[in-house]
């Protein structure tokens, strides 16, 4: 069962419970608190279910070596084997230097961006950005950014 489906099930579920404790309640504060409750609920419920990308093993925010990143070779989906990376953006910003970003239609580092790796320093914030995943019947998943800083 995919991502989504599980959500759609998830909140359908929520809000017929609702939906009978709104019958069984009477009054506005208790309609009120009932209220926030859901909105926590269903913030709780998206926290549990993001998707997120790893490359190496790590999902961002620390440092990696080109050594790892090359090694592995592939964004992946954590802990979910029905999705896979299908496209991102690869963005490297070093200091006093230009900016650069390739866009790759795959899970693997591409030979530019194997090559771009290659000439980059110590300390330079690299990004994947823009990751979509997809399952087997199609149904695409937008992924948040992964970020590190080459060591």
């Amino acid at each position: 069962m995919n991502h989504l489906k599980t959500n759609a099930m998830l909140s359908a579920l929520l809000i017929q419970n609702i939906n009978m404790k709104l019958r069984w309640l009477s009054g506005k504060k208790n309609i009120l608190l009932l209220s926030m409750l859901t909105v926590l609920t269903f913030a709780n419920i998206y926290s549990q279910n993001k998707l997120q990308a790893t490359i190496a093993g790590k999902t961002g925010d620390t440092t990696i070596t080109v050594a790892e990143l090359l090694k592995d070779g592939k964004l992946k989906v954590v802990d979910n084997h029905s999705l896979w990376v299908t496209s991102y953006r690869f963005s490297a910003y070093a200091a006093l230097k230009e900016a650069i970003e390739i866009d790759n239609d795959s899970d693997s580092l591409s030979p530019k961006i194997k090559e771009v790796l290659l000439t980059l320093s110590a300390g330079t914030k690299i990004y994947f950005e823009y990751i979509t995943a997809q399952d087997a019947s199609g149904a695409k998943e937008n992924l948040p950014a992964i970020s590190f800083i080459l060591k």
